[in-house]
């Protein structure tokens, strides 16, 4: 119970960091963060994280990870094109553009 996420909204990269000791220590785990959600268990397993990070496009790509994205085998790109993201239990909201 000594994790925290600790998201940096107003710094130019909006990082979002991490700390494993209650927040005497921090360690940055993902830049150009628009917004994140903790997983919901037990669809999620515990240290499910998903970020929408916003991409030079201009557009959000949404992202989960297990270990906080410590690997890249635990890393999994959820949508791409996303302008917003939303996590609520077992729903997952995304608005995406369409040009016909």
């Amino acid at each position: 119970p000594n994790l925290l996420l600790g998201f940096d909204r107003s710094h130019p990269k909006k990082q979002l960091w991490k700390s494993d000791d209650f927040g005497q220590t921090w360690i940055m785990i993902q830049e150009h963060v628009k917004s994140f959600s903790w997983g919901v268990e037990p669809y999620d397993k515990p240290n499910t994280v998903y970020i929408e990070r916003h991409e030079p496009s201009g557009v959000s790509t949404v992202i989960r990870s297990t270990d906080f994205f410590q690997t890249r085998e635990n890393k999994e790109i959820i949508l791409e094109d996303v302008e917003d993201f939303q996590l609520r239990d077992k729903y997952m909201f995304a608005t995406k553009s369409v040009h016909l």
